[in-house]
């Protein structure tokens, strides 16, 4: 079973702010950055029980980044992205 994903608004806040922090210093690098977020995303929603538990949710690394989601039913929502 595939899963959808969606960000929550405090999601994409923090990818925001991350983009805002990297763009001043190197596009190129927020955009390859940005490409990993994607691939993290999509690998969730085939196996969303990839995470690790955290506080009844689950925590996945990317990079330098850790992106804490839930998921049931048919959906994995992505609730924040920290450094």
């Amino acid at each position: 079973m595939s899963y959808k994903y969606e960000l929550t608004k405090r999601a994409e806040l923090d990818l925001l702010k991350i983009s805002l922090d990297y763009t001043y210093i190197s596009e190129s690098h927020f955009i390859n950055l940005y490409s990993e977020f994607e691939k993290t995303f999509e690998n969730l929603k085939l196996f969303p029980n990839l995470g690790k538990d955290y506080k009844n949710k689950k925590e996945i690394s990317c990079n330098s980044y850790r992106i804490i989601y839930i998921f049931s039913d048919d959906i994995v929502s992505i609730i924040s992205i920290r450094h």
